[in-house]
């Protein structure tokens, strides 16, 4: 399977999950589940979201600026900059 339908589909199954479980979140509230649950469900809502985010840029990254990157200094320069977005995705979850 090609790298960009490969990561389209992760990033679609994803949301799929992400839609699943943003609705039982919902569901939480309507039947009015304890608050400390439901802020407990948002925060893992929120970091699946963050994680789809993170594959969006790594997937834009890797396909539209990597790799119509001809020279290798400037390629270990953007590797560097897409390792350190990594690193603050995963600070802030």
């Amino acid at each position: 399977m090609d790298k960009k339908l490969e990561s389209s589909k992760k990033i679609q199954d994803r949301l799929s999950r992400l839609e699943g479980h943003l609705k039982s979140v919902k569901r939480m509230v309507e039947e009015g589940k304890p608050c400390n649950d439901v802020i407990h469900q948002i925060a893992a809502v929120q970091a699946a979201l963050s994680k789809v985010a993170k594959l969006m840029i790594e997937d834009h990254f890797s396909h539209s600026i990597l790799a119509q990157t001809k020279s290798p200094e400037l390629k270990t320069d953007l590797k560097e900059f897409m390792a350190s977005i990594d690193n603050y995705f995963r600070t802030i979850h």
